[in-house]
């Protein structure tokens, strides 16, 4: 077990992205494990073409999984720090700002994210601060799987009997009871003022009344497909009428909780 950490050491940031939760997640735990204290951030980057912006209703999703983790973050002693802007900026300010001596976040995979985070880290180089990328949301990394002639695959049985064959299986990580906090928190925006919600109209009274964003929600709809369908799940997949399924999509999109 580490040691208190010491609340005037420099702070490390752990900058999430689509992996909203405090369960089994390698970056917030390999960011506690320094000792230091823990600054939790997520930037809204809208600065990008628009066809590289969420959606009307994943900004609505975004939102309500935005609050569920902050409240998450709130029951273990830290805060999730909200800033908007162009992410590589924004970044590097709050970096220089805090005097934050590391960086840590999980690994994005789509060309947009992935290019941001290269970005963050030939930026963060230039001024001597360390940047820690982890795996976390997919169970295999792309590298790991792989032809015999060390290509990817085409076909799908290969691929899966090669992750089969892989056998890797470590323990999904526990939620840490307690995240080392600042003495004094930088400022953040107020979630609301990020207007990701629809007003006029408010059309999301159908999103509402079927789906709950957030990691509590997203281990409960686990539960309930294990309890109830998962037996049935190889015939009712394909039977639109039935709820055969885990409804688990959009969980997993935002890294609510871990495919482990």
């Amino acid at each position: 077990m580490s040691s208190a950490p010491d609340p005037d050491r420099r702070p490390v940031i752990l900058c999430y992205g689509d992996d909203l939760r405090v369960a089994d997640h390698q970056a917030l735990a390999a960011a506690i494990e320094q000792d230091a204290p823990v600054i939790p951030l997520f930037i809204l980057d809208d600065s990008g073409a628009v066809r590289e912006r969420p959606g009307a209703a994943s900004r609505w999703w975004l939102h309500q999984s935005l609050a569920a983790l902050a409240a998450d973050l709130g029951s273990r002693g830290s805060r999730l720090l909200l800033r908007r802007g162009k992410f590589v900026n924004v970044l590097s300010a709050l970096v220089k700002e805090t005097n934050a001596r590391a960086v840590y976040y999980s690994r994005s995979y789509d060309k947009h994210h992935a290019d941001q985070q290269q970005n963050l880290l030939t930026a963060l180089q230039k001024i001597g601060v360390a940047c820690h990328r982890l795996p976390g949301n997919l169970l295999f990394e792309p590298e790991e799987i792989a032809t015999k002639a060390g290509t990817p695959f085409r076909v799908f049985t290969p691929f899966y009997k090669a992750c089969l064959a892989l056998n890797k299986s470590a323990a999904a990580l526990d939620a840490a009871r307690e995240i080392p906090a600042p003495l004094v928190w930088p400022a953040s925006d107020a979630l609301a003022s990020w207007q990701l919600q629809p007003t006029r109209p408010d059309w999301s009274a159908g999103l509402k009344s079927f789906w709950q964003p957030g990691s509590s929600a997203a281990t409960s709809r686990l539960e309930l497909f294990l309890d109830r369908s998962v037996g049935t799940y190889v015939n009712n997949r394909d039977r639109p009428a039935v709820d055969g399924t885990a409804l688990l999509s959009p969980h997993l999109h935002f890294g609510e909780i871990s495919p482990r």
